[in-house]
């Protein structure tokens, strides 16, 4: 529990900032309490310190809009008086992974004068990566569409279903005597520093062996390209929400050399 007293207590001449730290990959249940940014912007300011507010996987569209839960925006806090706003270049914005900084003129002046900021500032390949990503941003009404994690977040699970039917087509018509396969209902997690509770509806391709269902798991995890599926009650999952449609045709390829390979 962290409440306001926690800050104000432990001002001291030193101090030259109150951080505010969103749980963008996690989070704390049950007895629990956390201050509003709103709130330490006001300490801030009443005792002339900045306010950095970390935001973990860092949101530039509206979730809402696109159906999601609310996520906390980088617009917003800046907007809530935050001086500098911290979050990720790669997880949920599709990025090279690298940090970004975000904020108010006279705080970002000071960090570009920091001796530190050439040991970390980005090299030229991640900035051009970061901006072919941030650009798709600026596409209006077609940025979901245009970007791969959040189009991965928003594939009507119809969608994901006809995937997963294709797929376990391609294998029953080949027929492999040491395995089987269906389709199950499954709950698939965002990952990527965000929505970490939320449970978005998906179907997987089950396979169940005979033999040694860890054998068929680790073969798949070394192949190439690797298959990533979880283990549940001695059958693999392959989540079909986390496989693109352009990649079906790789994705029967391997599982049927594999299958082959393991059918013994």
């Amino acid at each position: 529990k962290t409440h306001l007293h926690d800050y104000t207590k432990a001002l001291n001449p030193n101090t030259g900032g109150l951080l505010v730290v969103h749980t963008s990959n996690y989070r704390v249940q049950g007895f629990t309490a956390q201050i509003e940014l709103s709130d330490a912007v006001r300490i801030a300011r009443e005792n002339n310190l900045f306010v950095l507010h970390d935001l973990g996987g860092g949101i530039l569209l509206d979730f809402e809009s696109i159906g999601l839960p609310k996520e906390p925006l980088v617009s917003e806090s800046i907007e809530k008086g935050a001086d500098i706003v911290t979050f990720s270049g790669d997880k949920v914005i599709g990025g090279p992974q690298c940090g970004i900084l975000v904020g108010k003129k006279e705080a970002i002046a000071k960090i570009r004068k920091n001796p530190l900021m050439r040991a970390l500032r980005c090299d030229k390949i991640t900035y051009s990566l970061l901006g072919s990503t941030l650009q798709i941003f600026l596409q209006e009404n077609k940025s979901v569409n245009n970007h791969l994690v959040l189009s991965q977040f928003t594939t009507p699970v119809e969608d994901v279903q006809k995937r997963a039917e294709l797929l376990l087509s391609s294998l029953t018509e080949v027929g492999f005597d040491n395995f089987s396969f269906s389709i199950e209902k499954a709950n698939a997690q965002a990952g990527s520093g965000t929505l970490p509770l939320e449970k978005l509806p998906s179907y997987a391709l089950v396979i169940k062996s005979k033999t040694n269902i860890n054998n068929l798991a680790k073969t798949l995890r070394t192949s190439n390209p690797a298959i990533i599926g979880y283990l549940n009650s001695d059958k693999l999952f392959l989540d079909m929400r986390s496989c693109l449609q352009v990649d079906l045709t790789d994705l029967i390829s391997v599982l049927h050399t594999t299958l082959k390979e393991l059918n013994y």
